[in-house]
């Protein structure tokens, strides 16, 4: 589906962004070139920055909707029960922010991230 793939293009975007990937040296020249839009917009993020697109913050983007405060305090409570080894807690936790669309990345060290489905 062409929506679909154009979110998860977005995604990948937003993503880039947010690390704060930057490929400065190609968007300048691209401008340079009778404003090669095309080719500037392939230096995304910045790019896509410079020319009015994508101005949401990557945490905007990644929430799409979702009270952030709300999803905050339930990771908060997610990352005690699995500190307390309170599994059935935190999976209970876990499966309620599954149901309203959230999902939850636990990584190698411990953080806990989330994005909206």
């Amino acid at each position: 589906d062409l929506l679909e793939q154009s979110k998860a293009k977005l995604d990948r975007q937003y993503r880039r962004k947010a690390l704060g990937f930057v490929h400065g040296a190609a968007l300048l020249p691209a401008l340079l070139d009778d404003l090669n839009t095309p080719e500037a917009l392939l230096t995304f993020p910045e790019g896509a920055d410079l020319l009015g697109l994508m101005e949401l913050d990557p945490v905007q983007w990644f929430s799409a909707g979702a009270d952030v405060d709300a999803v905050t305090y339930a990771l908060d409570r997610y990352q005690d029960a699995r500190a307390g080894k309170l599994w059935s807690q935190a999976d209970s936790i876990r499966d309620a922010l599954r149901a309203q669309g959230i999902e939850i990345s636990v990584a190698r060290d411990g953080s806990v991230s989330w994005r909206k489905a």
